[in-house]
């Protein structure tokens, strides 16, 4: 955390001030190279527009472009547009995406990494979210730093536990208030003052405000602007997440003898004493409806974490557990990690749907040919040093995942499914056909549990 934040204060200080920043060149080319690297294979090159000039071109003449649009800016001369609005469903959930023209892209890029340096300093250190050098496994790691520290500190068993609170925030991203007296203007103020340098002037702050509030193009034709909800998908939403809770993550982690952690809206807070956890539930439900947001009231959970999952006499509405959910991840009083139950059934389902796919390309083969490809396609999967797979559950398997019983499990499931996809046999009978120690050491099926024992985990930033 140091580091990053150093680096931070040398960025300030080579480029001070809002204004200095959209006067810098160098941004947008970095905007326009961030554009580029994320759309060199789905044809955005070409399809990613402003007027007749595509993305490839301004590539290929990066500089001047930039030049011209940090001068046009600088001057308090361009004028953002409308976005298109279109709504899609992913993970069933529906989502409303914002669309730009090329050179609005890269102007709101500009502006929220200007925000992004400039709040970084201010956020908590319980804040995981977006943030460069921190990951959500960095908040799970730290949770259940917290919980073997508990069990140190209470040698005596009767007296060990601790009280969790899991809050979400509801329809965060369509809810937070961009009205004129909304909290976050405040706050994105007094971030901007606290860089120094040039004071923002009033075309820089109409431009942020433009970005931070999107204007959209109705059904009608005619632009409106939003009063509630930020771009989604743009970067300067990830600023708007962070910043819009500072004040209460700045609140919750004072309190002594607590763990809090923030994921966007995510969070959770555990405490020992069941009375310090209520009044901290109870000023968590202020602190968000001051801000005009709500829990969501289906993900509300009050727990009380043990190593037997007793009941609490104390509290008993608090449900007793041997484990706490928190990103995807459970983690024991004794802190140790496991995968949760969506990400493990996950993984075993895409798993087996590649072990099916490619036995069914290869029908002519021998069963042992068949099985070193199949166990080929399944270890891409699980190979965590995969670029592309760093989001997935290989991840979190490899270096965050601590529970040698539930990694076990998965590689005899997965070898299982190996071994059912290359013989075509189901279930136990795979194995006849296959046997486990075949489809791993002859087959090169990788196992889980040796991955995670080569890989320890980092220290704890607490």
């Amino acid at each position: 955390m140091s580091s990053r934040l150093s680096l931070s204060n040398l960025v300030r200080r080579e480029r001070p001030g809002v204004h200095a920043g959209l006067a810098d060149a160098r941004r947008y080319e970095r905007q326009i190279d961030r554009l580029h690297q994320r759309h060199l294979y789905d044809g955005g090159l070409h399809e990613l527009t402003d007027g007749e000039i595509s993305l490839a071109s301004v590539v290929m003449h990066r500089q001047h472009v930039a030049r011209l649009l940090a001068r046009t800016v600088a001057a308090g001369e361009y004028q953002l547009r409308p976005a298109t609005v279109r709504a899609l469903v992913l993970e069933g959930k529906k989502r409303t995406v914002f669309d730009y023209p090329l050179f609005d892209l890269v102007v709101h890029g500009v502006v929220a990494e200007i925000l992004t340096e400039a709040i970084e300093p201010r956020l908590s250190t319980s804040v995981y979210s977006y943030r460069p050098g921190v990951t959500a496994l960095d908040g799970v790691r730290d949770f259940a730093s917290y919980l073997r520290q508990h069990r140190r500190e209470r040698p005596d068993l009767r007296t060990r536990g601790v009280y969790v609170l899991r809050r979400d925030v509801e329809s965060y991203t369509d809810s937070i208030p961009l009205g004129g007296g909304a909290p976050i203007w405040s706050q994105l103020r007094d971030v901007v003052a606290a860089l120094g340098g040039e004071p923002a002037s009033e075309s820089d702050w109409r431009l942020i405000e433009e970005v931070v509030r999107p204007a959209v193009m109705t059904e009608d034709g005619s632009p409106s602007t939003r009063i509630r909800g930020v771009a989604t998908g743009q970067p300067i939403s990830c600023v708007c997440f962070n910043v819009n809770l500072s004040d209460i993550d700045a609140e919750l982690r004072r309190i002594p003898g607590a763990f809090y952690a923030r994921y966007s809206d995510d969070l959770v807070f555990a405490h020992p004493d069941p009375a310090v956890a209520r009044e901290a539930s109870s000023l968590l439900d202020a602190r968000i409806d001051e801000l005009s947001l709500a829990l969501n009231a289906d993900k509300r959970r009050d727990l009380y974490l043990t190593g037997a999952g007793r009941q609490s006499e104390a509290w008993p509405e608090a449900r007793g557990t041997t484990s706490a959910p928190f990103l995807g991840m459970r983690v024991a009083l004794d802190g140790t990690i496991s995968l949760g139950h969506r990400r493990g059934r996950a993984l075993l389902r895409e798993a087996r749907r590649r072990a099916a796919n490619t036995a069914s390309a290869l029908p002519d083969v021998d069963a042992d040919e068949r099985g070193r490809t199949v166990a080929g396609v399944v270890n891409r999967l699980l190979d965590s040093n995969d670029a592309q797979l760093q989001a997935g559950a290989a991840h979190v398997l490899a270096r965050g995942v601590t529970d040698r019983r539930q990694l076990d499990a998965l590689d005899h499931e997965l070898a299982r499914l190996v071994a059912s996809a290359a013989s075509g046999r189901n279930g136990a009978r795979a194995f006849r056909a296959a046997p486990y120690r075949r489809v791993r050491n002859e087959w090169g099926l990788r196992s889980l549990r040796r991955s995670r024992d080569r890989n320890q985990a980092p220290r704890s930033r607490r």
